[in-house]
């Protein structure tokens, strides 16, 4: 159901994607990037399903959904586990120091 301001939320997964995020890594790490690195996505193909959900039409009505590679993909039953998101939800409230009168449910 889409909010009563036209706001849809999904979750994506770009896949494996060239960066420089690991510039800083150890030696090791790196030798075994260097490995898979050739079957990574380069930039422009990683960022596709986040562009994607933001100006397609065809998923303008769609929400709650998980996407990779423009699709909608099925999650894994821990991310449908509603204990463990609460607990996430719970924890990183603690580490933001979100205060009760920021709360907003």
């Amino acid at each position: 159901m889409i909010s009563k301001f036209g706001v849809t939320i999904n979750c994506l997964c770009p896949g494996p994607v060239k960066t420089d995020i690991l510039r800083n890594a150890t030696f090791k790490v790196k030798i075994i990037t260097a490995c898979i690195a050739p079957f990574f996505k380069n930039a422009k193909q990683g960022a596709q399903t986040t562009i994607h959900l933001a100006v397609a039409d065809e998923v303008a009505d769609i929400t709650g959904e998980y996407f990779t590679d423009c699709k909608i993909t099925k999650t894994s039953p821990m991310a449908m586990d509603v204990g463990l998101a609460k607990k996430l939800w719970d924890i990183s409230e603690t580490l933001v120091n979100l205060k009760p009168e920021e709360r907003n449910y």
